[in-house]
C-alpha cells in the first residue's frame, strides 16, 4: 500500500466523537504518567527497560540521545509492521499514545527533579506509576507500541508465545543494558521492577479481589453443594464426569469464590466428604452475581 493510501485509510479510520475525545484525553494523561515515572525514577536509577525504550535508554547513556525522540523513530517502521501484518483497526490509538509517551519524556526531562533516594524505592515509584499509567491507555483500548507489536505479528504469523517472545526480547535488552551500564545489580532490580509492574497492571486491570474457581469430584455431590450455598452463600453447578479408570458416572461440582474463600472450601469437603477430588485454579475475573457486575 503506498503512503498516501496508508495515509488517508488512517484518516478515515479516525472520525472522533464525544466518547472518542475523552478516550483520548484519558490515554494522553495515562502515556504522560508512564513518561514522567520514567523520568523522574527509572532513568535516574539506571535501571533497565525490556522493549524500545530499553533500548533507548541505552543509546541516551552512551550518546546522550533524546529518550523519547528515539523511542518514536524506532517505533515508526513498527507501525507500519503493524498496519501490515495486522491491519490498522487500534493503529491510530498507538501511534497516538505513543508520540504523547514519547514527547512527554522529552518535554518533563529538563524541568522533573531527579530523585536521588534509594535505588530499591525508585524502582518501586516507577513501576508503579508506569504500571497506572499504562492502565489508563489499556483501558481504552490504547497501546504504547513497542517490541509488543513484533511479539503479536510473530504470534499471528509464526504461532509463536506472545509471552515468550516478550520475555525473551526484554531478557535479552536488559541484560545488555546491564553490562553496557556497568551495574551487573541493576538486572535484579530489573526484574523487580517488571514483577511489581505486572502485579500493579493486573491489579488495576483484572481487580485486586482475585477469585478462585473451584471443581470437586465427589460421591456426595448434594451435601457439598448444600454445605458451600449454605456456609459461604456460592452458587454451585453440576455437571456430569466419568471416571475413566472406573468407567463410572461421577459428578463435578463447580463453584467460583474469593481467594480467602478457599480454605473455607476444603474445610466443607474434607468434613461431608473426605474421598473427593478438588481441584482449585486461579481466575482473573469473575462476573455475576456476589461478584463483579458488567457494567463495572
Amino acid at each position: 500500500m503506498k503512503k498516501n493510501e496508508l495515509l488517508l485509510d488512517l484518516a478515515h479510520r479516525f472520525r472522533p466523537t464525544r466518547a472518542d475525545l475523552w478516550s483520548y484525553l484519558v490515554m494522553m494523561v495515562g502515556s504522560a504518567v508512564s513518561a514522567a515515572s520514567l523520568v523522574l525514577f527509572i532513568k535516574p536509577a539506571g535501571i533497565p527497560l525490556g522493549g524500545v525504550n530499553g533500548v533507548c535508554l541505552v543509546l541516551n547513556f552512551l550518546f546522550n540521545l533524546p529518550v523519547g525522540t528515539m523511542s518514536f523513530l524506532f517505533n515508526l517502521p513498527l507501525f507500519y509492521i503493524n498496519y501490515k501484518f495486522l491491519g490498522g483497526g487500534m493503529l491510530q490509538r498507538t501511534v497516538f499514545c505513543t508520540f504523547v509517551n514519547s514527547m512527554a519524556i522529552d518535554l518533563l526531562t529538563p524541568f522533573l527533579p531527579v530523585f536521588e533516594g534509594d535505588i530499591l524505592l525508585a524502582v518501586l515509584y516507577g513501576a508503579v506509576g508506569m504500571a497506572v499509567g499504562n492502565a489508563l491507555v489499556l483501558m481504552q483500548g490504547g497501546t504504547q507500541g513497542g517490541t509488543d507489536i513484533i511479539c503479536k505479528v510473530l504470534n499471528v504469523k509464526k504461532g509463536a508465545s506472545i509471552g515468550t517472545m516478550n520475555l525473551t526480547i526484554s531478557a535479552v535488552i536488559i541484560t545488555l543494558s546491564a553490562v553496557i551500564y556497568g551495574r551487573l545489580e541493576s538486572a535484579m532490580y530489573a526484574i523487580v521492577l517488571q514483577f511489581v509492574y505486572g502485579k500493579v497492571l493486573d491489579g488495576i486491570l483484572y481487580g485486586l479481589d482475585e477469585s478462585t474457581g473451584v471443581f470437586i469430584i465427589t460421591d456426595k455431590p448434594r451435601e457439598v453443594a448444600d454445605a458451600v450455598m449454605v456456609k459461604l452463600h456460592r452458587g454451585v453447578t453440576a455437571l456430569s464426569g466419568v471416571g475413566m479408570y472406573t468407567m463410572s458416572e461421577r459428578s463435578v461440582l463447580m463453584s467460583a469464590v474469593r481467594r480467602n474463600e478457599s480454605m473455607t472450601v476444603k474445610k466443607i469437603v474434607s468434613e461431608v466428604d473426605p474421598g473427593a477430588f478438588v481441584i482449585f485454579s486461579e481466575v482473573k475475573e469473575v462476573y455475576g452475581q456476589g461478584f463483579k457486575h458488567y457494567t463495572s
